[in-house]
């Protein structure tokens, strides 16, 4: 259910610090918000109504006309950040008679066009013509979900349409707009003079509910109630297959036709992947606990006279409306004053009220690199061998920079964040027999494959960590050290005895062999001694999330035969 509310402003936005308390707290349960008659005029900010940071807003400020300035006017859009919307520019000259907005709403992968329109009373017929014949013009809105909401200003709209008297000719070309689209108008709500001057169109693709929303956002308006409307749209994801009993053959792989498609493999990532942010409270942060609690009490004292319609329900809700008033004024005073008087004990709070009303922030850079991934995809060696997401490493090298952007920003996220994916703690164990009879376990070498992209990490964070410790380590250690090995360590070792032979001196030597080291290796332990060594808290945090939930499973012939979950150690 998509959330939209409808005001008729009447000028009320141009003294806009009085309102901006209340934008505040409505705006916590609404998606969308429709304004007409705002009277707004570009001396008057969007960060002066809305948070910019909860809202993208959209106006069309009243403009002035050759005869000189025009009385009331404007309309405004407000859709929340979570939505994806883009404004459709409209060009037409009857646009210099009426308020015209059109907005592209993106919900759940569907697009719904808004369009919020103000038609000043007493206006001619030929704009209504005008306008009905501009929005038939537009093909882009042929078979698309459409949503009309505004003030029309069309008196006899009821009696017309029902057919109890003869239509204006106003009134016949918004019927004939209503047939060309397959419209149908959702609003019941009457004003005082039981008429009908904001509608509401749908088309019938979207089911539409409205009610008068009890509580408006500007004074109480006889000709124009606040509407509360209510769209649903239909669900469009489609559930991918939990799992397959195939895998992919990347040796007959058409590797031209995957290299074209993976070149748009970053806007994909952009489409359908989510980005994981700060999530914001419910209420603003200068509310406090009593202001909290007589928000629901009034909310739901409006309930109860809603259910009852009883007149003394409607005297309490209004004396809780009152008193909740007053107190959001002197809360939102005493914290704007303290913000003032603390700009040199505490400027940060101020940066960050002001940042609040600009819409921006001081988000810092990221500590990884383009480069620093490259250079970590060219580490695996270019085969066809694949961990559990089944994609082999030489597709991954060969797509270097396609996938740099995108790792980049995940590494840079997991970094921040000090969580591990889980999808990347998963193990794919191959058994690869040793010697002896087949039948025997124990003849069988664990060779445990993880995702190549949790590989490429590693690679990132061994090269950024290395310099951290390298020095901390022995000289004479040669095992798992870069441009070190065996046959080093053996050049050593050889040496020592032929200098010590030459001295005539004593060496004994002895040779030990760890059993399964890295399998009973204590993390614990580890972590402490990564402390040690001046590993920042997060770094620690993100290691013991990554030696800890850890899954592997044993697959043969394509089974796979049991799945098993490792621990950190404490």
């Amino acid at each position: 259910m998509i959330l939209i509310v409808h005001w008729s402003c009447r000028g009320s936005l141009s003294f806009s610090n009085k309102f901006t308390t209340k934008f505040s707290i409505l705006s916590n349960k609404l998606n969308i918000i429709a304004l007409t008659e705002t009277w707004l005029h570009q001396g008057i900010s969007d960060s002066e109504l809305f948070d910019l940071s909860t809202f993208t807003v959209f106006r069309h400020d009243r403009i002035t006309v050759p005869e000189g300035p025009r009385r009331g006017g404007g309309v405004l859009l407000a859709v929340r950040n979570e939505f994806n919307a883009e404004r459709c520019e409209v060009v037409c000259d009857v646009l210099s008679r009426i308020d015209l907005l059109l907005v592209k709403i993106n919900f759940n992968y569907r697009a719904v066009y808004v369009l919020v329109l103000y038609i000043p009373p007493n206006s001619h017929d030929l704009t209504y013509k005008v306008f009905c014949d501009l929005l038939m013009s537009l093909h882009f809105l042929y078979d698309s979900n459409l949503l009309i909401v505004g003030d029309f200003n069309v008196p006899d709209y009821i009696s017309g349409v029902c057919g109890h008297s003869k239509a204006s000719t106003s009134c016949q070309l918004l019927n004939n707009l209503i047939c060309f689209y397959d419209l149908k108008q959702c609003n019941n709500v009457r004003n005082s003079n039981n008429r009908l001057l904001d509608l509401v169109f749908v088309n019938r693709c979207l089911s539409c509910s409205v009610i008068d929303s009890g509580d408006p956002l500007v004074g109480v308006d006889d000709h124009h109630p606040s509407l509360e409307v209510g769209v649903t749209i239909g669900d469009v994801f489609k559930r991918f297959p939990v799992g397959r009993s195939s895998s992919f053959n990347f040796r007959k792989c058409n590797f031209v036709a995957l290299y074209d498609a993976l070149n748009v493999l970053n806007e994909v990532f952009r489409c359908h992947v989510p980005l994981r942010g700060r999530c914001s409270g419910s209420y603003p942060v200068w509310f406090n606990k009593n202001l909290i609690t007589l928000l629901k009490k009034k909310n739901r004292a409006w309930r109860r006279y809603k259910t009852t319609g009883s007149v003394y329900d409607f005297e309490t809700f209004k004396s809780l409306r009152r008193c909740f008033k007053a107190d959001v004024a002197a809360v939102y005073g005493e914290y704007v004053r303290r913000v003032n008087n603390d700009i040199k004990t505490d400027p940060k709070k101020f940066w960050s009220f002001l940042n609040s009303k600009n819409n921006s922030s001081s988000i810092p850079a990221s500590c990884l690199h383009d480069d620093d991934v490259l250079k970590a995809i060219k580490c695996p060696k270019p085969n066809m061998t694949s961990g559990p997401d089944e994609i082999p490493s030489l597709v991954i090298r060969d797509c270097a920079a396609v996938f740099a952007d995108p790792l980049c920003f995940l590494f840079n996220l997991i970094l921040n964040t000090s969580c591990y994916p889980m999808r990347w703690k998963t193990s794919a164990v191959r058994p690869i027999h040793k010697k002896d009879d087949r039948s025997e376990i124990t003849n069988y070498r664990p060779i445990a494959l993880i995702s190549n992209f949790a590989k490429v990490f590693e690679y990132v964070l061994y090269n950024s960590s290395l310099h951290y410790v390298s020095h901390k380590l022995s000289p004479n250690q040669h095992g798992f050290t870069k441009c070190r090995s065996t046959d080093t360590n053996l050049v050593s070792i050889s040496q020592y005895l032929s200098d010590a032979l030459d001295n005539h001196s004593q060496v004994d030597v002895v040779y030990t062999d760890l059993s399964k080291a890295f399998d009973r290796i204590d993390h614990g332990l580890l972590l402490i001694k990564l402390e040690s060594f001046g590993f920042s808290d997060s770094l620690v945090e993100l290691i013991r999330s990554y030696l800890s939930d850890r899954f592997m499973y044993v697959g043969v012939n394509g089974v796979r035969f049991w799945v098993r979950c490792f621990l950190i150690s404490s």
